[in-house]
């Protein structure tokens, strides 16, 4: 495993993860053990909450760099299996599925950010994606609500391909006719619009912590900045 600055702040997100929310049962977005005593938002910070949960979770039973590589490895083969999935619906050959499968989970883009457990979370795109074909070809309440779940999971992970996930479903609500010839576009755009404001609606209840964090000011918030007041800037704590 490759040993970057990278690494070792996804295991200090696991270790605030496992601190604040079970053991403190606290809100993970602020934290104390940062700049002490004002503490720091943690909004604009790549957290990916899912994943750091996850590492600090099995941390304890396995310690936490241990828990790291067990992650890593699920990200791994789900994003072979999400991708066969994906590669089935679309052309019906397992065998073709297979090979498309095998060639995602052992992408060269994945082993180039294996320290950075968010850019790694591979697996929910080719997920969307699956459930985006669905829900255009047949309009089911599980397929829509597949691509809800799959938008959640991509926002309490990785922001940066919850926007890919958007641009994928943006293409297929133009070009959906090639997925399916017997699907009219009028009635497949519908469908595809009913999936979009699902998963807009799910990824915007996981993501809005971040999302509000990242357009709002820097700094503490709320009940952390009376802290801040009684120690100003510049003063020297040690005497």
């Amino acid at each position: 495993m490759s040993i970057r600055g990278d690494y070792f702040i996804n295991v200090w997100n696991a270790w605030w993860m496992d601190t604040a929310v079970l053991e403190r049962g606290e809100s993970p977005w602020w934290t104390d053990a940062l700049h002490h005593p004002r503490g720091l938002s943690l909004a604009k910070h790549t957290l990916s909450p899912l994943n750091s949960l996850a590492v600090g979770a099995l941390g304890r039973a396995v310690g936490v760099h241990d828990g790291f590589k067990l992650v890593l490895l699920v990200h791994v083969v789900l994003g072979g299996w999400f991708m066969y999935l994906l590669a089935v619906r679309l052309t019906g050959s397992r065998a073709g599925a297979l090979v498309a499968g095998t060639l995602f989970a052992a992408t060269p883009y994945r082993t180039c950010y294996v320290a950075q457990m968010n850019v790694g979370t591979l697996e929910f795109l080719p997920l969307a994606l699956f459930f985006m074909v669905g829900a255009w070809r047949t309009g089911r309440r599980s397929q829509v609500l597949g691509v809800a779940l799959a938008a959640a999971l991509l926002a309490a992970t990785s922001l940066y391909y919850l926007v890919f996930a958007a641009l994928m479903g943006g293409l297929v609500l133009v070009g959906g006719r090639t997925l399916d010839r017997s699907v009219p576009w009028v009635v497949g755009a519908r469908r595809m619009l009913a999936a979009g404001a699902a998963a807009a609606l799910a990824g915007a209840l996981v993501a809005w912590p971040t999302v509000t964090g990242m357009v709002g000011p820097d700094g503490e918030g709320g009940e952390p900045s009376a802290v801040a007041e009684e120690v100003p800037d510049g003063d020297d704590e040690s005497g």
